[in-house]
C-alpha cells in the first residue's frame, strides 16, 4: 500500500471505535447478499437439490447444469488475453518518453508471474461472474537480497497483485460502489507468530488470540491463504483493514472487542486504499452487485425438474401386464420374456387369452413436456446474452447469416459491458502499480529494479530516446550529430529499462487498450491482419505519392504474430535497405497503385518498405551519438 506507518496516538482510539460500528452497520446491511452468495456458489458446483429431495430413491434426480456453462463461456471471452496498458501525459512537466517508458515497464511488470496480477485478474472475474463482485489488493514490501560475490546486501521492491475474497470485503452501505464509498473494510488473518514478527503492529500487551479460526458467519467457508504446514496448530487474530478514504487513513486492529486496548495495532497517513473492485449488475441503493447466475437461478431448478421428470418418467413407464395367478407355466412366463421372435407359447386352459394375461396401460407423459426444455435454455439464453454459438453447439434452428451476425453483435454488446468493467479494474490496478513504482522505487537500488524491455516497446522507448537526444544536440548546435542520432531511430531491438525517480516526474493517465483482454479468434484476427497488409502493401506508392507514410513493418508484424510465428524480431530484423522508387501511377505497368515497380525485385523492394532506410552517416560516433560499440544505446544514454 502507499503509505508508511504512522505513529499511533491516543486519538486514534476514538478513531478505532466508530470504524467498529460502521463495521458491524456493514456487515448487518451485506446480509442478504451473502444469502445470495451462498445459493450461486452451489449453483455453479451443480449442488442444486437438497438433502430431502436426494432421500427419494424412486425418482431420478439430474442436474444440466446451465449454469456451469455459462461461467466458463464468459469467463474466458473477457479474461482471454492479458491488458495492454497505455500511459499518456497529462501535466505540463510530463513527457511522452517517460509516458513510454512507464507503459513498457507497466505491461511488463503485468506479464511479470511472481507479480500475479493476470491470476488475480480472472479470479476476481471469476468471482464477478458466479457472486457479483471480484476484488484484487494490490500490496508492496521492501525485501532484501544478495548482489554479486561480494555478498552485498541490497534492498528491492515487489509487487504483489492479489485476488481477495468477497467474504473478506464490507463497503460502505451508503454508497452506490467503490467510486464513492466513505470506508472500506478487510479482514485478514494472521497468526500470532506473523503478527509477532511483523514490526508494523503493536500488539497490546495480554491480548487474547483465540484457538482457532471462526468462520461461522461463512458457514465453514474457508478462504485463507495460510502460509503454515497443513495440520500445525496456530493462535490466530482476525485483524481489520479499516480504510478511511476520505480521510485517507487506514486502521488496523482486531475485529472482536476483546482487546484491552481501542488502540490500532496499526495507523497509516496519507494512504490510497489498495483495493479494485469489478463490479456486476447494479443494485439500487447498495454498494455490491448482481451476477448473472442470480437471475437464472429459478429457471435452472425448472430445467432440473423437467429433465428429472422426464428421466422418471421413462424409467417407470415400462411394459408391465396383469397375469391370472397359476393360469401360466413356467415354461409359458419363460416363453413370454424370451427376446426370441416367433417363439410359440403353449397355453393349457380353456379359458379366454384375455382374461389369463392383461397388457397394463400407462399414463402417458404430455409431448409439451418434452419441449419444455428448449424453451428454457432459450430463456436462459436471453438472460444472460450467451448464445448457443458462443457455448460451441450447433443451433437448433438453421439461420441465414445475416441473422447469425445480428444475433452475435447482440451477444457481444453485453459481453463488452462486462469486458468494459474488467479492463477498468485493470487500469485502476495499472494505477495503483504505477503509484507504488513512484513512491517506493526511488527508497531501493533502483538497479535492482532494472528490467529487459523488447519488441514493440523496446523499439519506441528507445526511439522516443534518441529522439530527445538528438533534439539536445540540435539545441547545442551540433546539427550534424543531430543528424546522425536521428538516422538511428527502428534499429534497437531491446533495451534495458531502469524506473528510476526521473522516469515519474510529472502526472500521467494510465488507460486500457478496448478490447484488449477480449478473447479473439486466431484465425480471424490472422486473416484480419494479413488482409490489411497486402491492401497498404498494393496502395503503398499512391499513398506515399500522397505524403502519407506507412509502417509496413509494424503492419506484417501484426500478421505474422497473429499467425503464430515464433521469433518474428529475427525475421524482421531492421536493414539499411533504400526505399523503392516513387512511380507515378499513370507510369506503372498494371493496376493502378501497383506496389512494386516494373523491372525490380519484388522482395528488394518490399525489404526497402519495410526497412530502416536509414544510411550510414559519416561522423557517428559512440561519443557523439550515444551507441556503444556493438551498435547498442548504452543504459546511460537511454535511460
Amino acid at each position: 500500500v502507499i503509505g508508511y506507518p504512522a505513529e499511533v496516538k491516543a486519538s486514534h482510539g476514538d478513531k478505532v471505535r466508530k470504524a467498529r460500528d460502521l463495521l458491524s452497520a456493514g456487515q448487518e446491511f451485506r446480509q442478504e447478499r451473502q444469502k445470495a452468495w451462498k445459493k450461486s456458489t452451489r449453483q455453479y458446483e451443480g449442488k442444486h437439490w437438497s438433502v430431502t429431495q436426494l432421500a427419494d430413491t424412486t425418482a431420478d434426480l439430474t442436474v444440466v447444469n446451465v449454469s456451469f456453462g455459462t461461467v466458463n463461456t464468459i469467463l474466458p471471452n473477457i479474461t482471454g488475453q492479458e491488458p495492454e496498458f497505455s500511459v499518456q501525459p497529462f501535466s505540463a512537466d510530463a513527457t511522452e518518453t517517460n509516458a513510454a517508458k512507464q507503459e513498457a515497464f507497466l505491461n511488463r511488470l503485468w506479464r511479470h508471474q511472481p507479480v500475479g496480477a493476470q491470476a488475480a485478474l480472472r479470479a476476481a472475474t471469476f468471482d464477478q461472474v458466479v457472486k457479483g463482485d471480484g476484488y484484487m489488493k494490490i500490496t508492496w514490501a521492501i525485501l532484501e537480497r544478495v548482489r554479486g560475490s561480494a555478498d552485498q546486501l541490497v534492498e528491492y521492491a515487489e509487487v504483489n497483485v492479489d485476488k481477495v475474497s468477497p467474504w473478506d470485503i464490507w463497503i460502505d452501505q451508503y454508497a452506490d460502489s467503490m467510486n464513492d464509498a466513505r470506508w472500506i473494510a478487510h479482514r485478514v488473518w494472521f497468526t500470532r507468530e506473523q503478527v509477532e514478527a511483523d514490526e508494523r503492529f503493536k500488539i497490546p500487551k495480554d491480548f487474547s488470540f483465540t484457538d482457532r479460526r471462526d468462520d461461522s458467519e461463512d458457514e465453514g467457508i474457508d478462504h485463507m491463504n495460510a502460509n503454515q504446514p497443513d495440520g500445525e496448530e496456530h493462535e490466530w487474530v482476525e485483524m481489520i483493514e479499516f480504510y478511511d478514504i476520505d480521510n485517507e487513513t487506514m486502521l488496523s486492529f482486531p475485529k472482536n472487542s476483546g482487546s484491552p486496548t481501542d488502540l490500532p495495532w496499526q495507523a497509516v497517513d496519507g494512504i490510497q486504499c489498495p483495493i479494485v473492485q469489478i463490479p456486476g449488475y447494479q443494485l439500487d441503493f447498495s454498494p455490491y452487485h448482481m451476477s448473472d447466475l442470480e437471475q437464472i437461478h429459478g429457471l435452472q431448478q425448472e430445467l432440473n425438474k423437467t429433465r428429472s421428470e422426464l428421466m422418471t418418467h421413462r424409467r417407470r413407464n415400462v411394459a408391465k401386464n396383469f397375469v391370472k395367478v397359476e393360469a401360466l407355466t413356467d415354461e409359458a412366463k419363460d416363453a413370454m420374456m424370451s427376446p426370441t421372435v416367433g417363439e410359440f407359447i403353449p397355453l393349457k386352459t380353456d379359458q379366454p387369452l384375455e382374461s389369463i394375461v392383461r397388457p397394463m396401460q400407462l399414463a402417458p407423459i404430455a409431448s409439451e413436456n418434452y419441449a419444455s426444455s428448449s424453451q428454457i435454455q432459450d430463456d436462459i439464453r436471453e438472460i444472460t446474452g450467451v448464445t448457443e454459438y458462443q457455448r460451441g453447439t450447433a443451433p437448433d434452428i438453421t439461420r441465414t447469416a445475416t441473422e447469425a451476425s445480428m444475433m452475435d453483435a447482440s451477444a457481444n454488446s453485453k459481453l463488452q459491458s462486462k469486458l468494459s468493467r474488467v479492463e477498468e479494474a485493470a487500469r485502476r490496478a495499472g494505477v495503483l502499480i504505477l503509484g507504488i513504482a513512484a513512491a517506493v522505487y526511488p527508497q531501493t537500488d533502483v538497479d535492482e529494479m532494472a528490467m529487459w524491455i523488447g519488441g514493440d516497446d523496446a523499439r519506441r522507448t528507445t526511439d522516443l530516446a534518441i529522439g530527445d537526444q538528438a533534439a539536445d544536440l540540435a539545441g547545442q548546435g551540433d546539427m550534424e550529430g543531430a543528424a546522425a542520432m536521428s538516422q538511428m531511430t527502428g534499429t534497437i531491438g531491446s533495451a534495458i529499462l531502469t524506473p528510476n525517480e526521473e522516469m515519474f516526474t510529472g502526472e500521467y493517465e494510465v488507460l486500457v487498450t478496448t478490447g484488449s483482454t477480449e478473447y479473439r479468434n486466431p484465425k480471424i484476427r490472422e486473416e484480419k491482419y494479413e488482409k490489411l497488409f497486402f491492401s497498404l502493401l498494393e496502395a503503398y506508392p499512391m499513398l506515399q505519392q500522397a505524403g502519407v507514410s506507412v509502417d509496413l513493418s509494424s503492419v506484417l508484424r501484426l500478421y505474422l504474430e497473429a499467425a503464430n510465428i515464433t521469433d518474428v524480431d529475427k525475421i524482421l530484423t531492421p536493414g539499411a535497405a533504400q526505399p523503392p522508387p516513387v512511380v507515378p501511377p499513370e507510369e506503372v505497368g498494371g493496376p493502378v497503385g501497383q506496389a512494386v515497380p516494373q523491372g525490380g525485385d519484388p522482395m528488394a523492394a518490399l525489404m526497402g518498405m519495410m526497412g530502416n532506410n536509414s544510411p550510414e552517416v559519416a561522423g557517428a560516433t559512440p561519443e557523439n551519438s550515444g551507441m556503444l560499440a556493438d551498435g547498442m544505446i548504452s543504459e546511460q544514454a537511454l535511460v
